[in-house]
């Protein structure tokens, strides 16, 4: 009597990122196919009708099967295949991405590059002779990053934010649960993403379709924008007027709005990620606030990439919600997201500091 293959042990939030990952044409194919696998082996398919239909050796799928049960999701992917004679210093490999990102070649001792006919934004043979690298090796450092140089209109080039990747983890959008808070200040823009690693069988997701994510996700978005437009235009407006004086930076209510955030007993032991258009501008250059993150190694800046032309805050942080909407969400996240949505509508007619946690 023929033994049966006894159904692989899957959770629903895990059969809904799988078959996320499944479905996404932004996750590699041999990837995808792996989790086709593991969702046929939770429905009790057997290993030999599993190889058939994708083409895969039954040896393949009992492999995968196995991978799965030890390592979860993240084990379908592959580990990063380089020779240890290729590998560079993670300082180097830091260095090529913050020059990427925040430092254009015009600036500084670069400045005699650009008069000599170099471009304002750097390219593979400019960053493998600054680095003292190989040209192959600045490629993988870029495509591990997802930097993708492109042309914007007549201006330079620069980095295509659509595929920059916000973690180098392909599963980090599924880990963020929370929006803590947004603070708004003309010189220094922030919001707040809290996540945290447990395992995905624990997850509580919200089973709304991909077009419902993506809805909330640009409307957040676009009334984040509209915040931003409008105190701009405030500031430029009243720039003119003879009595007119700077906006101080509110150090003092973003050191509140910081300190509120992570004495929240929700955030206890998650990762909060501050997105923020500069450090060097705005609430965020309090030295209070840069002593309190710096003793929080579970605070994160994550910094808007400034070389890219025609870029700001609020289009930065439109492809972080982008990025994290195409994932299912965490039912915690979603009721976060309304709440803050609401609050954005009803203060449209108000100008100013915004703070809300």
């Amino acid at each position: 009597m023929p033994r049966m293959t006894p159904p692989l042990a899957v959770s629903l939030p895990e059969r809904l990122i799988l078959e996320t990952v499944a479905a996404s044409d932004q996750i590699p194919a041999n990837v995808r196919k792996r989790a086709r696998v593991v969702i046929m082996a939770g429905e009790g398919a057997k290993n030999c009708t599993i190889g058939l239909e994708l083409g895969m050796h039954r040896s393949r799928v009992l492999f995968w099967r196995r991978r799965f049960s030890a390592s979860g999701i993240r084990g379908l992917w592959d580990t990063e295949g380089v020779l240890p004679q290729d590998r560079i210093p993670e300082a180097v490999e830091q260095a090529i991405v913050s020059d990427c990102l925040y430092r254009p070649r015009m600036s500084g001792v670069f400045a005699r590059e650009r008069i000599l006919g170099g471009s304002l934004t750097w390219n593979v043979r400019s960053l493998a002779r600054r680095h003292g690298v190989s040209q192959a090796t600045v490629q993988r450092v870029w495509k591990k990053y997802g930097i993708k140089m492109v042309r914007y209109y007549r201006m330079d080039r620069g980095v295509d934010l659509q595929k920059l990747k916000i973690s180098q983890d392909p599963l980090f959008a599924v880990t963020i649960y929370e929006i803590a808070g947004l603070f708004y200040e003309t010189f220094g823009p922030v919001l707040v993403l809290c996540s945290r690693e447990r395992p995905f069988s624990e997850l509580a997701l919200s089973p709304i379709s991909r077009e419902a994510r993506q809805e909330i996700a640009e409307e957040l978005a676009m009334l984040i924008r509209n915040l931003e437009e409008r105190n701009i235009k405030v500031l430029l407006k009243n720039a003119g007027l003879p009595n007119f004086r700077q906006p101080a930076p509110a150090t003092e209510q973003f050191l509140e709005f910081l300190r509120t955030i992570v004495a929240n007993p929700w955030n206890a032991g998650a990762q909060v990620h501050l997105l923020v258009d500069s450090w060097e501008c705005g609430a965020q250059a309090s030295v209070a606030a840069r002593a309190l993150i710096a003793e929080r190694p579970s605070i994160r800046l994550e910094i808007a990439p400034r070389i890219t032309p025609r870029t700001d805050w609020g289009n930065w942080v439109t492809c972080w919600l982008r990025a994290i909407a195409a994932w299912p969400l965490q039912t915690s996240f979603i009721e976060r997201a309304f709440q803050i949505r609401e609050l954005l509508r009803r203060d449209r007619g108000r100008l100013g500091s915004r703070m809300i946690c």
